[in-house]
């Protein structure tokens, strides 16, 4: 590289093939690099420290613990956040200079070749990927990695950006996850539906949802009986793990709602899954399937995956192949979906059902005004426009499996825990205490201490409140650090308060984390009302968008909804009898289809605004 530099220098040293300026720019990120990994170190040495305060400390009689010893504990807790919030931002400030420095010899690589025509330019394009800056931090590192076996900072940093590209076309939904974690759907190709499974066959199916746990998971099953023939064909499908351990649970279900695991007997002749693909895999040590990325296959018929939610963790999962299975997105369903009901709208089942008796009466004037009149005129004229919060308009489960992540390789540091074992059981307590959408009123803060104290409970681990300042302290401010608005979202939202719109967000969570998370974000001041199932005691497949009406004193004709999950934001919105936007975040365009308006992204929704009121 050197070489190259020198023979650029002279007057004209930042013009044409020189490097000069690039040069400066990486020299700047190297040394850098060389300070993070001098305050991860610092970081390490802290954590180090106080897991071996804790050891004294839990030899001790605890009446008799010196007060110096749990007062210079907490510092250490203290001091290895402000270490981990360093680090990050240091780590931000790098990444957004090697963009720079990428866009700067880009640049200079398409003047080179338009200069020197078409020939040259082909040469350039087959030389691209190995340019002279690509770079592997752990190899120019000045001293050794910290973090052992976990993989090089380069290497996370491209694996973020191709999670967010791909995050970009996803469906939705983990502490991050609740209720909305839950709307992974199957292959849903004609096919899949002509399956016949027979008794004893393994399957993995979703149960129907139910109104007090939401959308829920698939797990794994197995077929005790085939009732009827043909068309009318079902199954009785047992759940391999019930929740009552005295009896299996028994669920009725279709084909559609079941995927055939193949027997073990077969896995030999399945095929291996390529790097990068996006698919439906057994979580280890749970019954539970989640999306996944596969990293790589390892040769004795298991899949190396990279969880949804743990997009910043060092450690992959491996998988049995026969346990790794095809994903589709809900979102790509919705059409069809659609085109074969003769009415897409559930209805209630009794009156007493209704989230709203009071404006029962709006609804199906609202579904008939929509029917006939263009739904981008009638979406122009709501006064009010609603917004779910959580991955409609900002990176929720992304920021909160990032904090999720850091708190459990912490606990994992803290008490040489395996990090696998940790992420499995979260799972598990995470999918249990979320199941009623926040409706109990509590506190964020009471929520995650709930959590992360069963979670060291259930693992055996010591629990000290020392220990759990720190967890909660490091979640808090991870998570505000991983923030981040969906691409359009603010210029959405001031847009429509400069056309005299009123916005509400409709949204399941604390009413206190809700509401900082808006105020993190910027969006606070431009929100006029904010409605959550904590402060008002219901999740939205129970009676939340009803309650919505009440609390702002509208009809559902005066209000469009705007979310990203089918079941609990389109269904219950129409219900309620507003006119409802889906949020799908694929590549498609703006659709009018039923009675729903389908956007692929939130600049979209604006341009519909702007051209109904220009």
């Amino acid at each position: 590289m050197s070489q190259r530099n020198r023979s650029g220098r002279g007057s004209g040293r930042n013009n044409g093939g020189s490097h000069g300026e690039e040069a400066q720019i990486w020299d700047s990120c190297k040394g850098q690099l060389a300070e993070i990994v001098t305050g991860i170190n610092a970081e390490n040495d802290s954590l180090q420290e106080l897991v071996d305060m804790d050891k004294q400390v839990g030899a001790m009689d605890p009446d008799k613990i010196p007060g110096d010893s749990l007062k210079k504990m907490e510092n250490l807790c203290r001091s290895g956040v402000k270490f981990s919030e360093a680090n990050i931002s240091s780590l931000k400030n790098v990444t957004e200079q090697l963009k720079i420095l990428r866009a700067v010899v880009v640049a200079k690589e398409q003047a080179e070749a338009a200069a020197a025509g078409p020939a040259k330019r082909a040469a350039r394009d087959s030389a691209a990927s190995s340019s002279l800056y690509d770079f592997d931090a752990g190899g120019d590192s000045p001293v050794p990695s910290p973090i052992g076996n976990s993989r090089k900072h380069s290497e996370r940093n491209k694996d973020r950006e191709r999670d967010r590209d791909r995050e970009r076309e996803r469906e939705r939904d983990r502490d991050s996850l609740p209720p909305k974690a839950e709307s992974v759907e199957p292959p849903g190709s004609a096919n899949k539906s002509k399956v016949i499974f027979s008794k004893g066959d393994a399957v993995a199916f979703k149960p129907k949802a139910s109104t007090t746990e939401g959308v829920p998971d698939w797990i794994m099953g197995e077929v005790a009986q085939v009732l009827g023939e043909g068309k009318s064909r079902r199954y009785k499908v047992l759940d391999i793990e019930p929740d009552d351990q005295s009896k299996q649970k028994e669920y009725r279900t279709s084909a559609s709602s079941m995927i055939a695991i193949t027997p073990e007997s077969q896995a030999s002749t399945l095929k291996d899954w390529e790097k990068g693909q996006v698919v439906l895999a057994l979580y280890p040590q749970t019954t539970t399937f989640y999306k996944a990325e596969v990293h790589s296959m390892d040769g004795a018929g298991k899949v190396n995956l990279k969880f949804e939610g743990e997009n910043d963790s060092t450690t992959l999962q491996q998988v049995e192949r026969r346990f790794v299975i095809e994903y589709v997105s809900f979102k790509k369903h919705w059409d069809s979906s659609l085109s074969a009901a003769k009415d897409p709208l559930p209805k209630y089942k009794s009156h007493s059902q209704h989230p709203s008796s009071t404006h029962h009466d709006t609804t199906e004037t609202s579904l008939m005004m929509a029917q006939n009149q263009d739904l981008r005129t009638a979406l122009a004229q709501k006064t009010w426009i609603g917004f779910d919060l959580d991955d409609t308009l900002h990176e929720f489960r992304r920021a909160a499996g990032t904090a999720t992540t850091d708190v459990l390789h912490f606990i994992s540091r803290l008490y040489d825990a395996d990090v696998g074992a940790l992420h499995a059981q979260y799972a598990r307590i995470l999918k249990d205490k979320t199941s009623n959408a926040f409706s109990d009123g509590k506190t964020s803060e009471e929520y995650r201490s709930d959590r992360f104290t069963s979670l060291l409970h259930s693992m055996s681990l010591p629990q000290r409140s020392s220990v759990m300042e720190e967890i909660l302290l490091r979640y808090r401010t991870t998570l505000a650090s991983s923030l981040e608005l969906k691409p359009g979202a603010m210029e959405l939202i001031s847009t429509l308060k400069s056309m005299g719109k009123k916005i509400a967000i409709v949204t399941e969570g604390p009413q206190d984390a809700q509401e900082w998370t808006l105020r993190e974000l910027g969006l606070l001041p431009l929100v006029d009302a904010l409605v959550t199932s904590s402060a008002f005691k219901a999740s939205k497949v129970d009676g939340l968008f009803g309650k919505v009406l009440e609390h702002l004193n509208v009809d559902g004709n005066d209000v469009a909804f705007v979310g990203d999950n089918y079941e609990r934001d389109v269904i219950p919105a129409q219900q309620a009898g507003m006119l409802a936007v889906y949020y799908t975040e694929d590549d498609g365009a703006v659709e009018e289809r039923g009675h729903i308006l389908k956007v692929a992204a939130l600049w979209q929704l604006r341009s519909v605004f702007t051209e109904m009121n220009g």
